[in-house]
C-alpha cells in the first residue's frame, strides 16, 4: 500500500493556538492559494518540507471535491505498517478512516440493532423534535443509560481488529472503551447541523489541551453505504477545540468549502476514528431512508487516570476538589453509569479487545438500565444561530 499523502491536507487550524498551527503546518507541502492555481503542482510537491502558511479553511475550495477524504484514509496491510501510517493520520488530522474495518456480517446485525432501536425511540418522539435537531437522533443521549455497551451488536464494534489495531499504534496498550452509541438523522431531513467539538475545553485538564494525543476517541461505523444526500458526515482536518479561543463558527457564517466537507462515498464497514475534539457537524439526508452511524468511545491512559480521580464530584453541585471548582466539570455519566457492559457480551470479545473492556464491565446484566429514557426528545435548531450541540448551542424549545 502506499503511504497515504498526509502533508497535502495540512493547513493552519484557524482560530486555535500556536502549538496545534505548528503541528499542522510541520512539513507542509504547498499552500492553498498555489494549490488552487496549480494542482498538479501541489501534488507533485506533496513531499516537499516547506514553511510556508496556508490560508484558513474556509478558503479551501479542494474540500468541496467528491473524494476529498481519501488522503486521510487507509485499508489493512500485510504487517504492522499500516497502522503506524493510520496513527500518522490520524495524529495530523484529528481523524482517520479505515475503508475495510467491518464485515458484512457485523454491518448487517449492528444495521437491524440500530433499526430496532430508532423505532423504540421515536415511539417516544411522537413530534419527530429529535435531539440533535429535528430529524437527528443521538443513542446515547435517548438510552436510559447513556449507553449502548449492553447491546450484543455492539460487540462487533467493540471487537473490529483493525480499530484495536490503530488504536493501540497510536494510544499505546492503556487506552480503555468508556462508552457506544452513534447517531442517525432521518429520511427528509433538510438541515445542517451546525459545527461542533464533541468535548469542551472545561472538561480537559490543562496539561492535556495538546494537539496530541487525544483525551477521548469516537470510532464511527458506516453500516449503510453513504452518499452525497446520505446524510453524510463532515469534518474540518485539524480543526480542533483546545481551547475557548478556538471554538467552530456559527452555521451561518461557514463557507461553502466548510459546508461541503462531506465525508462521502463511504462504503459499508468504513471506521472513521476521531478526535472528540474535532470541528465536524451534520449534513442533509435527502433519501428516504434513515442514515445510521453507530460508535463505541475511549479514552487516553492519561485521560482515564484523570476521570479515575476520586476527588471528581461528577456533576454534583458540591465543591469538586479535582477540578477545583465549586461544582464539577464532568457529567455523572462519566463516573456512576460507566460499568454497562454486560458480562454476556463481554464473554463473546476476544482477549485482546477485554483488555480494553475491564472498566466498563458491570458485575451483573441486571444491573443496566436498559430502554429508552421517556423524555429524551428537545428541538434544537443550531442551524440557526450558534455552534454545537448541547445547553447553549443553538435555538431551544
Amino acid at each position: 500500500m502506499e503511504p497515504v499523502p498526509v502533508n497535502r491536507w495540512s493547513r493552519r487550524r484557524p482560530g486555535g493556538s500556536a502549538a496545534a498551527n505548528s503541528n499542522c503546518n510541520n512539513n507542509s507541502s504547498s499552500n492553498y492559494n498555489n494549490s488552487n492555481n496549480n494542482s498538479s503542482n501541489s501534488n507533485s510537491n506533496s513531499n516537499t518540507n516547506s514553511n510556508n502558511n496556508y490560508s484558513t479553511f474556509q478558503e479551501a475550495p479542494v474540500l468541496s471535491e467528491q473524494h476529498w477524504w481519501s488522503a486521510f484514509s487507509v485499508t489493512q496491510g500485510s504487517d504492522a505498517s499500516w497502522a503506524l501510517r493510520a496513527r500518522e493520520v490520524f495524529k495530523r488530522a484529528g481523524f482517520v478512516i479505515i475503508l475495510d474495518a467491518l464485515g458484512a456480517g457485523g454491518c448487517d446485525e449492528v444495521l437491524q440493532a440500530c433499526r430496532r432501536i430508532e423505532r423504540e425511540m421515536l415511539r417516544l418522539d411522537p413530534e419527530l423534535l429529535g435531539c440533535r435537531d429535528p430529524g437527528r437522533y443521538s443513542f446515547g443521549a435517548a438510552a436510559r443509560s447513556g449507553s449502548l455497551l449492553h447491546e450484543p451488536a455492539w460487540r462487533h464494534l467493540l471487537d473490529c481488529q483493525p480499530v484495536l489495531a490503530v488504536l493501540d499504534a497510536a494510544l499505546g496498550k492503556d487506552w480503555r472503551f468508556c462508552g457506544a452509541g452513534g447517531d442517525f438523522v432521518r429520511g427528509g431531513s433538510v438541515h445542517y447541523q451546525a459545527l461542533h467539538s464533541d468535548l469542551g475545553p472545561q472538561r480537559v485538564p490543562l496539561e492535556q489541551r495538546v494537539d496530541w494525543p487525544p483525551p477521548k476517541v469516537a470510532v464511527n461505523f458506516t453500516v449503510q453505504p453513504i452518499g452525497a444526500d446520505f446524510g453524510p458526515m463532515r469534518i474540518l482536518p485539524c480543526c480542533k477545540v483546545l481551547d475557548r479561543g478556538s471554538m467552530p463558527p456559527c452555521f451561518p457564517i461557514e463557507s461553502e468549502a466548510s459546508r461541503n466537507s462531506k465525508l462521502f462515498p463511504l462504503p459499508a464497514g468504513a471506521a472513521i476514528l476521531r478526535d472528540l475534539r474535532v470541528w465536524h457537524g451534520g449534513t442533509p439526508n435527502l433519501t428516504p431512508e434513515t442514515r445510521f452511524l453507530p460508535n463505541v468511545e475511549l479514552l487516553s491512559p492519561k485521560y482515564a487516570t484523570y476521570i479515575d480521580d476520586d476527588d471528581h464530584s461528577f456533576g454534583a453541585q458540591t465543591h469538586c476538589n479535582a477540578c477545583k471548582a465549586s461544582a464539577c466539570v464532568l457529567p455523572p455519566k462519566d463516573h456512576a453509569g460507566s460499568a454497562l457492559l454486560c458480562p454476556k457480551v463481554y464473554g463473546m470479545l476476544s482477549k485482546a479487545c477485554q483488555d480494553h473492556c475491564q472498566a466498563v464491565l458491570s458485575a451483573r446484566s441486571e444491573d443496566i438500565p436498559r430502554g429508552i429514557r421517556p423524555h429524551y426528545a428537545r428541538l434544537q435548531q443550531t442551524w440557526l444561530k450558534g455552534s454545537g450541540k448541547g445547553s447553549g448551542k443553538g435555538y431551544h424549545k
